[in-house]
This record gives C-alpha cells, structure tokens and sequence, in this order.
C-alpha cells in the first residue's frame, strides 16, 4: 500500500521552461535562447542547484566570466524579478498536491532547487505549506539522481520505500528512486498521474 507521495517540484509543481519565461519578459527569442545557454544550461547552474554557491547573487560574476559576450543580457535579465517569472505554479498539479492530501496520502518534496530560489517560491507559493516535508538539494548539498539524496529523505522522515511513491518529469531521476527501493512514475500532467496511482497502486 502506498502511503507516501513524493513529488519533484520543477517541471511537476512548478513551471521551468527558461527560453518561454524569458521571452514573456519582452525579450528576443535569439537573446532568451542565448540566456538559456549561458546560464541555465552551464554547468554552475547545476552547482546553484548543489549549493557551491549560496546564491544567484554570489555566482553571477562566474556566469559573466564564463560567458563575458553575454554578460549585459546576464546583468540585465537577473536584475529583475527573475524567480517569480521563472517559477509560477502549475495550477493541475497543485489541484493533484490537495486531492492527494484529502484522501490522506502524506507528501514530501525531493528537488533540485538553489538555496535562495527555493527561499523565495517557498514563501511566495502557499501551496508549500501542505507537504508533510522536503529535502532539498542545495540543503543537503546532493542533487538527484545521486542516490544519497533519496536515502535521506527516507531517513529523515522514516519512510518506508515500498509504500512510497515518487514523481519525477526526469526518468534518470526515477531510475534512481527504485534502486532506493521506491516505486516511482515519469510525470508527464497531473491527470496521468493521478490515474496512475489508481490504476497501479
């Protein structure tokens, strides 16, 4: 029997899709694909995620070293308010996080988040408050799919795997959760993963 969800939180509850956030901010195609390269696709973005660094603030002269032909769009595009345009909620997957909650499931979150981002979406997003508890990667200084992470979402709130179920839009991601012993789906929308755990759990 499955009594523990655990949900990822970008590209499950929380929108990433840096190129389409980017140009909603009235940039160009051609300047928000160059944002996506330079930042979000280079590797410190992934440290961000680690916590190397303790903020955006702190790794942004090493995104404009590395990439000094884009550091005014750099500059300019973190000055503002990056994160709320970034993060929004996906309003299916959230009705999903309440549903889950009502029918007594109890739900973590296990993300890949930097400190001072998951701060802020943390505070800003109400939903936040329903999880029964989180491990983030730049808390514990691992990110997924390092299978240390799940061990110690498992151990800190004494979750037994095989009634734990995680959602994760990253296979590579899920792999690693049933080598932990969890059962765990690809999330595609909140619909199939709702008839997912009715079908199969």
């Amino acid at each position: 029997m499955i009594r523990n969800i655990v949900l990822d939180l970008g590209g499950v509850l929380i929108t990433y899709h840096p190129v389409s956030s980017i140009m909603r901010a009235g940039y160009s195609r051609e300047d928000a694909e160059r944002l996506n390269r330079s930042v979000f696709l280079d590797p410190l973005w992934t440290e961000l995620d680690r916590g190397t660094y303790a903020s955006m603030e702190e790794a942004l002269p090493l995104f404009c070293s590395a990439h000094p032909e884009d550091e005014k769009l750099i500059r300019a595009f973190f000055s503002n308010n990056w994160m709320e345009l970034l993060f929004q909620p996906i309003e299916a997957s959230v009705v999903f996080l309440k549903k889950l909650k009502q029918h007594g499931y109890r739900v973590y979150f296990l993300t890949n988040y930097a400190a001072d981002s998951y701060q802020e979406t943390s505070s800003r997003l109400s939903f936040f408050s329903l999880a029964d508890g989180a491990v983030v990667s730049s808390e514990v200084k691992i990110n997924k799919p390092d299978e240390r992470i799940y061990r110690i979402l498992l151990e800190r709130y004494s979750l037994v795997p095989s009634e734990t179920l995680f959602f994760d839009d990253h296979e590579i991601n899920c792999k690693a959760a049933i080598r932990c012993g969890m059962h765990a789906q690809v999330f595609r929308d909140a619909e199939t993963a709702e008839e997912v755990l009715l079908s199969n759990f």
